[in-house]
Order: C-alpha cells, then sequence, then structure tokens
C-alpha cells in the first residue's frame, strides 16, 4: 500500500503500522551503505520523508516540527501516555498490556511477541468501548507495534536489511541493543501523538484518517530519536551527532 497522501486515500487504525514501516523503507534507501553525518541530518532527513504522508498546503501538519521536538523529548527522557479523564479504562488496559507484551522481545522469539499482539488486536475489535476515536488510537498503537517490532528486528539482525549499516555500524554487538526501548517509544509516541492532537483540535475527534495520520508522524519521529539515541550510547566510537 502506498502511503504518499492522496485525499482519496482511507487509513484504518490498522494502516497505522505499515505507514510507520514504508517512512523507514525510504529512510533505508537513503542510508543503505552509510549513516548519517549528524542528528540534525538524520531529523531532517525524517521530516523529508514524513513530508510525503501529509496533505499539501495544511497548516496542521508540520513534520519538521514534529520530528525536532520528538528527538527533543527522547533526548529528555520525558515521554509518557497522559490519558484524558474521559480514557476507557479497558482501552488502556490494552495498551499497558501491548507495552509489557513487547518488552519479552529480548526474551521471547518475535513470532511469539507478534502472535500476543495479534491476540490484543483481537481483543480490542471485539472489545465494547465507550469511544469509537479511543479505540482507534489504541488499536493502532497495537499495529505500530506489531510492525516496529519486525522492522527494528530485522534492522539489527538482518545483515540484508537497509538500515542495518545505520543501527549497528557493521559491529557484530547485537546483543547490546535493547529493542524493546525502542518499539515502546513508537507506541507511546503515536499514542501520546495522538490524544495531544484531539486536546488542541476537537475536530480531530470526526476525522479519523487524519489523526491516525498525525498520531503516525509522532510514531515515526520518536522511533527514529530512539534508535539513533540508542546506536550513539552502545557505540561511543562510531562518529558522534553533534
Amino acid at each position: 500500500m502506498c502511503f504518499i497522501y492522496s485525499a482519496s486515500t482511507g487509513l484504518s487504525a490498522n494502516d497505522a503500522g505499515a505507514m510507520h514501516t514504508a517512512a523507514f523503507e525510504e529512510l533505508g534507501s537513503m542510508y543503505k551503505d552509510k549513516r548519517p553525518s549528524s542528528e540534525v541530518e538524520l531529523m531532517l532527513d525524517v521530516g523529508n520523508v514524513m513530508t510525503s504522508l501529509c496533505p499539501k498546503h495544511d497548516p496542521t501538519y508540520q513534520p519538521h516540527r514534529v520530528a525536532m521536538k520528538s528527538f527533543q523529548k527522547i533526548q529528555n527522557g520525558s515521554q509518557k501516555i497522559t490519558y484524558p479523564e474521559d480514557f476507557d479504562q479497558k482501552l488502556k488496559a490494552s495498551i499497558d498490556k501491548t507495552l509489557i507484551t513487547v518488552k519479552a522481545l529480548n526474551v521471547l522469539e518475535l513470532d511469539e511477541v507478534i502472535d500476543q499482539l495479534d491476540s490484543i488486536q483481537k481483543d480490542l475489535e471485539e472489545m465494547e468501548y465507550d469511544s469509537e476515536i479511543y479505540r482507534t488510537l489504541s488499536m493502532g498503537g497495537v499495529s505500530v507495534a506489531m510492525e516496529s517490532a519486525k522492522l527494528w528486528h530485522s534492522s539489527i539482525h538482518d545483515s540484508e536489511h537497509d538500515l542495518h549499516t545505520m543501527m549497528t555500524g557493521g559491529n557484530r554487538r547485537l546483543q547490546a541493543f535493547n529493542i524493546p526501548i525502542i518499539v515502546a517509544a513508537d507506541i507511546i509516541g503515536f499514542v501520546e501523538g495522538g490524544l495531544t492532537e484531539l486536546v488542541s483540535n476537537a475536530t480531530a475527534f470526526f476525522h479519523p484518517a487524519d489523526l491516525i495520520r498525525k498520531a503516525v508522524l509522532e510514531s515515526i519521529s520518536t522511533s527514529a530519536g530512539s534508535a539513533s539515541n540508542m546506536t550513539m550510547d552502545i557505540f561511543p566510537s562510531l562518529p558522534k551527532f553533534p
């Protein structure tokens, strides 16, 4: 599925993960054989990739600003989900369960984690809920979790993956990578990004496709920031981002 913006393109919550992966496939094509020279370069490239996901001439979409704020949150360690008072507790429990599940990526096989996430997704589809838009965000978070887990697992462990060089620099200390941290950041970025949009723009309650797209932008940039931050911590001998 192509996620370059089109007014006729409809998005469901289950598309969120694939949209996230499509952005990193584009980023991977840029960094297949090299690493970005600086964090600023990476941030700009992430913003450029996300621009293709946005409608033109819509000032409510600010991909480069989103990228900058997400990178800052990662560096400041200030990432969290702030739930509104009316958020359904059953949906919150599903998001919590999703975050707990991805933490098992270091001890379980990838397929086992994906199976558990798929089970959470099916439970959400059948769940009785108070707010459709909150369920949309919850399901989108699980979709991002599944695709993010597959993406970052492959980028670290598959030497043919386009992001492998960027992430590892050819270093074989792959066990040092804490993939769950990146995947959890993706999930939190998506859900918190969506909730923030709902607070600042009440019309988003009636435009779920727009909400998904904006939440995915937060997830993509948070994912990139978390991955680059981890790479610098593990391999201090690699060129530093200034």
